[in-house]
């Protein structure tokens, strides 16, 4: 599962400059208008968010969300939290961090991705070598729960089409890559990783290698039912490489 876990941290490292918050002396709220902040709380907002330390600029956003906890503000300050956890390297603070901010919007797609991500990379950890079944599925149905989530949350009105078309291009694949890891890892459902994995070829932009992987994946998928599970968690490693690679190569071709 090492693969599994780098591969993971690296779409992190990636996909953090898909969204890119704005920022502005008025910060809009939910998208949908500005707001003025009353001069103190600006200030705290302003010094926050402009702090170039990060272990520096986590504690003034935390102290900022202590502070004015019901902030007109307070999902742009989660968001930036989040990646400045990220930015750590702080997967915990983060993932504390995207919890908060969907508590705020549940249907943040960037939270519920970076959330889907971390809680993978824990499923990955729990998962036996030579078995390929979690010690501890709740990290991999968290993973599932939340992948399901993502792949309905509607656009934002305040986003454009493309810029929808992506985001979700990067996420959906991910998702689906997810959802087949946690029926592989905790439920031993091959026949619904299998459709996971169709999903997620669906998705990508197939490109001749993903093609040749995902067909490669699908064909040992259906091998293995009702064989050794390890198997089946190798197999989940390649088909999480597929989702990985694909979303930093879309992201390197609409982004750079």
């Amino acid at each position: 599962m090492k693969k599994l876990v780098l591969a993971s941290a690296m779409a992190l490292a990636s996909l953090g400059l898909l969204w890119t918050p704005a920022l502005s002396a008025q910060a809009a709220e939910g998208g949908s208008g500005q707001v003025t902040l009353p001069p103190a709380e600006f200030n705290a907002y302003q010094t926050a968010t402009t702090e170039s330390n990060p272990q520096q600029k986590a504690a003034a956003l935390e102290s900022f969300l202590k502070t004015y906890p019901q902030s007109p503000v307070k999902k742009e300050v989660l968001d930036q939290l989040m990646d400045t956890y990220r930015q750590l390297g702080n997967l915990d603070q983060e993932l504390s961090a995207s919890s908060r901010l969907l508590q705020v919007d549940p249907n943040d797609l960037k939270a519920i991705l970076y959330s889907v991500i971390i809680r993978k990379t824990q499923c990955a950890k729990a998962v036996s070598p030579s078995t390929g079944v979690a010690s501890d599925p709740q990290p991999c149905e968290d993973a599932a729960s939340l992948a399901q989530k993502g792949l309905t949350v509607p656009k934002p009105a305040n986003v454009s089409e493309q810029d929808w078309k992506n985001e979700t291009g990067v996420a959906y694949p991910l998702f689906h890559s997810a959802i087949a890891l946690a029926d592989t890892a905790a439920k031993k459902d091959f026949a619904d990783a299998i459709k996971e994995v169709s999903a997620m070829g669906s998705k990508l932009d197939g490109l001749p290698e993903e093609a040749g992987a995902l067909t490669a994946t699908k064909e040992s998928f259906a091998g293995i039912s009702g064989k050794s599970a390890g198997s089946a968690a190798s197999t989940a490693d390649a088909q999480h490489e597929v989702a990985r690679s694909s979303a930093s190569r879309r992201w390197e071709r609409c982004f750079v």
